[in-house]
């Protein structure tokens, strides 16, 4: 199934600090984004983590409501979630980009 629409909001996104493979701990985003309705399998929302440091997604996960699934429902393989592949990263670029900017902006005119 690839045809799903993810709600703009709500967003839950939680930041930590997890080791990575040099035993250095890093931020990390624990991202839920919920979707428009429940999915064959009861999935309502995708859950994706990522690397705050690099924008590398670590994983991307559907998330069941729990219950059973629905009778009528022969799909049970669960999401494509390759749009989302491509989507976080970019999203994520462009907003820690334009937070950036306003930050460095506004160094700028607090030192004027």
């Amino acid at each position: 199934m690839s045809d799903f629409t993810i709600l703009d909001s709500p967003v839950n996104a939680e930041s930590s600090m997890q080791p990575r493979g040099d035993n250095m701990l890093y931020p990390w985003w624990n991202i839920q984004l919920y979707l428009d309705r429940t999915y064959p399998g009861m999935i309502g929302s995708i859950q994706v983590g990522l690397w705050a440091d690099t924008g590398e997604i670590t994983n991307i996960e559907a998330i069941s409501t729990g219950g059973p699934p629905p009778e009528d429902s022969t799909d049970q393989t669960g999401l494509d979630l390759t749009p989302l592949i491509i989507a976080i990263p970019v999203v994520l670029v462009i907003t820690l980009g334009a937070t950036l900017y306003r930050r460095k902006k506004n160094n700028n005119h607090k030192h004027k």
